[in-house]
């Protein structure tokens, strides 16, 4: 709800200002009520499309746009480090860097509508010498985005999902 909240505030007060300084006959009165209905109306439009694709991606209704999630994976490490990093390549994943002595894989999931790309990194950590843990982590590449409609969470969903069904 705060999200919402800071949109309406900033798109009412630089609308309005906006107004004010474009147009000559627009009193101060009238740019603040115009900024107010303009604020208003931009806040319920994203926050009713936000609240529609987060519903539909399982995501948390009001939540953060990082999103994360942990698995264990029944193969040794290696082969998971391999497999963790054609799911990236999978979904378009450019940038790819794996460290395997940490167990890290980044990458980047490129410009859609909903988002100016994503920044996805894959932690791994030996559990034994046949299973792994696999954190998957999925947050916006801009880092003022406050709304992003669900798209972190299909990445997670996404990702999860190719690893899972790969690594049986």
């Amino acid at each position: 709800m705060k999200k919402y909240i800071v949109f309406f505030l900033l798109s009412s007060v630089l609308y309005g200002f906006i107004m004010f300084l474009m147009f000559d006959g627009v009193s101060l009165s009238e740019s603040i009520v115009t900024g107010f209905l303009f604020g208003l109306f931009i806040a319920v439009t994203l926050g009713i499309i936000d609240y529609l694709f987060r519903r539909s991606s399982g995501g948390k209704i009001g939540g953060r746009v990082k999103q994360q999630q942990e698995i264990i994976i029944q193969r040794p490490f290696n082969e998971t480090v391999n497999l963790c990093r054609k799911s990236i390549e999978k979904y378009n994943g450019k940038k790819l860097t794996t460290d395997p002595t940490e167990g890290i894989i980044q990458g980047r999931i490129g410009v859609s509508w909903q988002s100016w790309g994503e920044k996805i990194m894959i932690k791994l950590d030996e559990l034994n010498s046949e299973e792994t843990v696999v954190t998957i982590t999925s947050k916006p590449l801009l880092p003022t985005t406050v709304i992003d409609y669900g798209k972190n969470k299909r990445n997670i969903t996404r990702l999860t999902k190719y690893i899972e069904t790969y690594s049986e």
